[in-house]
């Protein structure tokens, strides 16, 4: 698999989190507006997931929010604060370094969100109002999330949470009963394009083939950039373009992305099975093939719990990928 040499985003290759305070917002500035207008007007719910596929910006729409509402309160340097981590009313709660292991834990602890209720018994500036940005909620221990939820049921005064969540699905019930979900949408194609030229340097053709396959994603499209996700896409289409299983090709993917390093191949791969799914499921429904639809949206929630054991139990991944073509090959309709 062919390999560029293009930034990439850090809690995938090296565990630790991405640089979100200091991206700027593609994409979401209408939702930006909306929640200023609801904020304005008194009306801002004091916590808010913010839903959606990993690297389409949600995290930084928030960030982005702490922004404005400082700023309109007055702070001139307030932006340059947040970037810098130094705003006394914003705190950004992701997973905390690990002294014995000297990595980033793999999820957010306890003694993460016991910072963030020590963060909120100090003097709050700009009015009063404070931010805790958990980034992202999803990475929760059953502990951590229990600790939240206590300060969600009484939430402190003029204090607005923010959990970004990849999947809202795997929040525990009480805390999403607790929280207004607004679904952040993928970018478009263009969206991404410009971000990837504009902002990281890279080649316009190549951006629009990378975008045209991110699935709305910037972290999508610069892992693909790096791990020669371009080839993984061209190989999947041709193995899909075919109406019989080929299980030779099947074993050739799996074996190309399952060796020592291949763990962010593996991701990309599996990423974009996904996707074909839910575009499959996408072109049913809208086609009035409400039948497939469902029985595609059902192989679609299978492959979802198949990467989940998978990864949750470190299973082989050359065996898993080869299991996984094999199940979904049928509903793989090529573009």
């Amino acid at each position: 698999m062919m390999e560029a040499n293009y930034p990439v985003f850090h809690d995938t290759l090296d565990n630790t989190p991405p640089p979100t305070a200091t991206a700027d917002l593609a994409g979401h500035q209408a939702l930006l507006a909306e929640m200023l207008t609801e904020y304005s007007a008194g009306k801002m719910h004091h916590a808010t997931i913010l839903s959606g596929p990993q690297g389409i910006g949600k995290a930084t729409l928030a960030f982005h929010f702490a922004k404005h509402i400082f700023a309109l309160a007055g702070e001139e340097e307030a932006s340059k604060k947040i970037e810098a981590g130094t705003h006394p009313s914003v705190m950004h709660v992701t997973r905390s370094w690990n002294e014995d292991t000297k990595k980033f834990r793999t999820e957010i602890v306890i003694a993460d969100i016991q910072k963030a209720n020590h963060f909120l018994s100090r003097t709050a500036s700009g009015g009063g109002t404070r931010i805790i940005i958990i980034d992202p909620a999803d990475d929760m221990n059953r502990n951590a999330a229990n600790a939240l939820l206590k300060n969600l049921e009484e939430p402190p005064e003029k204090t607005h949470y923010f959990l970004i969540s990849h999947i809202a699905g795997r929040l525990l019930p009480t805390i999403r009963s607790r929280c207004r979900l607004l679904d952040v949408p993928v970018l478009t194609e263009a969206e991404v394009k410009a971000v990837l030229v504009g902002n990281l340097a890279v080649e316009p053709n190549e951006a629009k083939a990378l975008a045209r396959n991110s699935g709305g994603s910037v972290r999508q499209a610069m892992m693909m950039a790096h791990y020669g996700g371009l080839d993984i896409v061209a190989a999947l289409d041709l193995f899909a373009e075919n109406k019989t299983f080929n299980a030779v090709a099947a074993q050739s993917l799996a074996t190309a992305v399952s060796d020592r390093d291949g763990e962010p191949r593996y991701k990309l791969l599996v990423d974009w099975v996904e996707v074909r799914l839910a575009e499959a499921a996408k072109r049913q429904a809208l086609a009035g093939q409400s039948q497939s639809a469902v029985q595609i949206s059902a192989v679609y929630q299978m492959a979802l719990q198949h990467r989940a054991i998978a990864e949750g139990y470190n299973l082989d991944r050359k065996l898993e990928v080869f299991n996984l073509l094999c199940k979904t090959h049928p509903y793989l309709d090529a573009r």
